[in-house]
């Protein structure tokens, strides 16, 4: 029997936890996208905020961090995530909810969304944009961060089910009940090359970068990317961003 998308993500995120898992600690694409959350948020100056697909918390946390005695809220798929989540930040508030499907019963309504490399492993964006839209606080804003371009292996391996153009995005996003302020692609050459480049032997990637905790030779890498990528065009690329502000009913 075919795996839902749903269930095919649970499958592979259910084991993730806290703690040094390399990909998202050393990689240079997780921490670009850090980085470009937290200056929207920093420009939407949210009274609160909820990461729609949390994950183990990890963006949550450098939220936290730059934006200490903000109410934060954590939706996602895994209800294992959300207790981890739970027991190891008791100041946030957790939820598991599919968000393809359902509203989250979140404890407050935040002014503010974030959604990271979510929207591309879900099956029916238009209500996954929908339900988080329902969520949010009136007049409330979304930062939005996902892939254009093909799906690679590595890509198939961690659940992607489609990409976007910054042009479908910006639809989706008006469909939904979104006010798009701005949606652009970021990435190229460097972001776009890394992904030709870890597909080439996509097995041994994921072996060796993955969620391994990272040795020298990965840390090495990482940061040889990290530099590579301040080079890299704000303007066209694989990586796609959107931020959104919720219409009026």
């Amino acid at each position: 029997m075919n795996k839902t998308a749903a269930e095919k993500n649970l499958a592979y995120y259910e084991t993730i936890e806290g703690g040094d898992l390399g990909y998202w600690k050393h990689m240079a694409a997780p921490r670009a996208r850090v980085a470009r959350a937290l200056s929207a948020v920093e420009e939407m100056a949210p009274g609160s905020l909820c990461d729609f697909g949390c994950g183990n918390a990890a963006l949550l946390a450098a939220v936290r961090e730059r934006f200490p005695g903000m109410p934060l809220a954590g939706v996602d798929l895994s209800p294992g995530l959300v207790a981890a989540n739970a027991a190891r930040y008791p100041d946030m508030r957790f939820v598991a909810a599919d968000l393809a499907r359902e509203v989250p019963a979140l404890p407050f309504a935040p002014e503010m969304g974030l959604s990271s490399e979510v929207i591309e492993h879900v099956e029916d964006p238009l209500s996954f944009l929908s339900n988080i839209r329902a969520a949010l606080a009136d007049q409330g804003t979304l930062f939005l961060s996902t892939q254009s371009g093909k799906i690679r292996p590595t890509e198939v391996h961690v659940g992607h089910v489609r990409h976007f153009t910054a042009r479908e995005l910006a639809a989706l996003l008006r469909e939904s009940g979104f006010s798009p302020i701005r949606v652009w692609n970021e990435g190229f050459p460097f972001h776009d090359l890394s992904k030709v480049l870890a597909n080439l032997r996509p097995q041994a990637t994921l072996a060796r970068f993955d969620r391994a905790r990272y040795g020298l030779v990965e840390l090495a890498v990482s940061r040889a990317l990290r530099m590579l990528f301040r080079f890299n065009l704000r303007t066209r690329g694989a990586q796609v961003y959107a931020l959104a502000r919720k219409s009026r009913v």
